[in-house]
């Protein structure tokens, strides 16, 4: 086997004992499903555990700010993303609909025999679905197991707040739950 001369030799070479940092870049990232490119921010690297700071990108059109962690003995990772402005119609995949989103997300893995947990929340401003107006979105989600649940879902209009509790894309098939219209009067009346 022929030996690095010193010079090239990596600083982060051979025990847990080393300690390193720098600048990383990547052209992109696919995690669970999401693709994140020009990723660029700084590391820190100490005994198999290696931290993200700074780190900034772009999502679906818009950006992103992150941090994170990733234990290499155990393949725990946790990453949290701030995304801002970003396109609903890319994220959705359909030009239904058209808005600009606010995405908080949290990655979660606790190893190799762990479950991924994705989860988060998320906002928009004023937009449109299949033409219908509407003047916000909000609400929480999570992806386990290949099941995506929205939660505390409001869809604010110029007639009143849509709101539903619980609706599910599992197989590619969308699950509805129970939806209400509250109204400007205090009333809630169930739609669906």
């Amino acid at each position: 086997m022929r030996r690095a001369p010193a010079r090239v030799r990596p600083v982060c070479a051979a025990t847990s004992l080393r300690v390193c940092w720098g600048a990383l870049a990547l052209k992109e990232l696919h995690l669970n499903d999401l693709y994140f490119t020009n990723i660029n921010g700084t590391y820190h690297y100490e005994n198999a555990l290696i931290t993200f700071q700074d780190v900034t990108g772009s999502i679906f059109g818009g950006t992103f700010d992150a941090i994170g962690l990733y234990h290499f003995d155990n393949r725990y990772y946790k990453i949290d993303v701030d995304g801002k402005n970003l396109m609903a119609s890319l994220a959705a995949k359909s030009s239904k609909i058209n808005t600009s989103v606010a995405l908080k997300i949290k990655f979660r893995n606790k190893g190799p025999h762990g479950n991924n947990l994705v989860y988060g929340s998320f906002s928009t401003g004023k937009g449109t679905y299949m033409l219908v107006p509407f003047l916000s979105l909000r609400g929480s989600f999570s992806d386990q197991s290949g099941e995506l649940a929205f939660s505390n879902v409001e869809i604010e209009t110029k007639v009143g707040t849509f709101e539903s509790d619980v609706f599910k894309i599992v197989d590619g098939r969308l699950q509805m739950g129970e939806i209400f219209l509250a109204n400007g009067e205090g009333r809630r009346i169930r739609v669906r």
